[in-house]
């Protein structure tokens, strides 16, 4: 695939499907105002407004680099439910986000030493989406803001990991023995 197609497949269409979900708020009647289908960036800057303008501290809130590490969870239920105690969380997978930190090194030295284009993208997407965090006046973030840069670090460690599927059986046996610790964790 191409660079070109995989914009459109991974870049246009997402897009496009996104902008898709505000439909029903280009028909709002009454009190609300609709949204103007063609005020993309007004909309967003309302949103970020919005955003930017809760401040009041939360216990779950964290910070991106934190995220990076994977050291801040989210606990969406814990408590008494149908008789037993219960835990819903949410933590990325510590195979894909930790290991996905050296790939994103390895991306830039692939896209430096040999002129992969495709690992420069996957650092660079994540490294432009990532760091708009630290610049942000939204002083109450949350681990889930980094589950767009973890896309394109999950896109570097599975670069990263078929060149080194592809450097021999060595290589292949560690990938195998990571997947399935990784397994192992969450059985």
């Amino acid at each position: 695939m191409s660079l070109a197609e995989a914009f459109a497949w991974l870049g246009l269409l997402p897009l496009a499907a996104y902008w898709a979900t505000f439909t029903p708020a280009f028909f709002y009647v009454g009190d609300a105002d609709p949204v103007r289908p063609l005020d993309f960036v007004g909309l967003h800057r309302q949103m970020t407004a919005l955003q930017d303008s809760v401040t009041t501290f939360h216990n779950y809130q964290s910070l991106w680099w934190q995220w990076m590490l994977n050291l801040r969870l989210i606990w969406y239920l814990y408590e008494a439910a149908h008789g037993m105690r219960r835990g819903v969380l949410l933590l990325g997978n510590p195979l894909n986000m930790l290991a996905g930190l050296p790939a994103l090194a390895w991306g830039g030295w692939a896209a430096l030493a040999r002129k992969r284009a495709d690992a420069l993208v996957m650092l660079a997407c994540c490294a432009v989406i990532l760091f708009f965090w630290p610049l942000s006046g939204k002083p109450v973030q949350f681990y889930y803001h980094y589950l767009l840069p973890g896309v394109f670090l999950a896109g570097a460690l599975a670069l990263a990991l078929d060149a080194g599927w592809r450097r021999g059986r060595a290589w292949r046996g560690a990938i195998v023995a990571l997947v399935a610790a990784s397994f192992s964790l969450f059985a």
